[in-house]
């Protein structure tokens, strides 16, 4: 994935780095169709960033308001953002009164962590990790080859599936204790 340019999946916009060494601490355009005549808004990871933690901001032009480009923006933004091994937390702090902004960080999947009478915190946290099902899953399909490899289902199958449990586990302890390291937060 080219972490300069991105394209919404339906094709209506796309996304451009101002400057493109520097994509956490750019100004982002948002543009219909990779056309430089329309601008529908930009966004930025403007303000304190915290291990592990970036802010997010995002400014729509009127014309493009109320038509989920917006809301597409902060998924898409989000999912972008977590594909960097270091990142796991999206923050946007929004004025209580904005009512459409806090919609749309709500259908994007944000949830409110604090709230003071002027304003809101919304976050959205990158999935855990499920390495357990996955490898239990090859397990069972490698202890079933390995059972009838030797003819006894049970014990390959037995063995599958404690292979993939301990894969699995280590591997999902291995990405917690990153985590733990990173940005001190259990």
């Amino acid at each position: 994935m080219k972490k300069d340019k991105l394209f919404i999946k339906n094709g209506d916009s796309c996304f451009l780095a101002t400057d493109k060494e520097k994509t956490f601490d750019s100004d982002w355009e948002i543009r219909l169709n990779n056309d430089t005549k329309d601008y529908v808004g930009k966004f930025s990871f403007e303000g304190k960033k915290e291990a592990g933690t970036i802010p997010f901001y995002i400014e729509i032009e009127p014309l493009y308001r109320d038509k989920n480009y917006a809301t597409e923006t902060i998924r898409r933004m989000a999912e972008w953002a977590f594909s960097f091994a270091n990142i796991y937390e999206v923050k946007v702090v929004i004025e209580h009164e904005n009512s459409a902004a806090v919609t749309a960080f709500q259908k994007a999947g944000y949830v409110l962590r604090s709230a003071t009478k002027e304003l809101e915190t919304y976050s959205i946290t990158k999935q855990k990790s499920a390495w357990t099902g996955l490898y239990v899953a090859i397990g069972v399909v490698a202890g079933l080859m390995l059972g009838i490899l030797f003819s006894n289902m049970y014990m390959g199958f037995a063995f599958g599936i404690i292979g993939g449990v301990v894969a699995g586990t280590s591997m999902d302890a291995k990405t917690k204790k990153q985590k733990e390291k990173y940005t001190g937060k259990k």
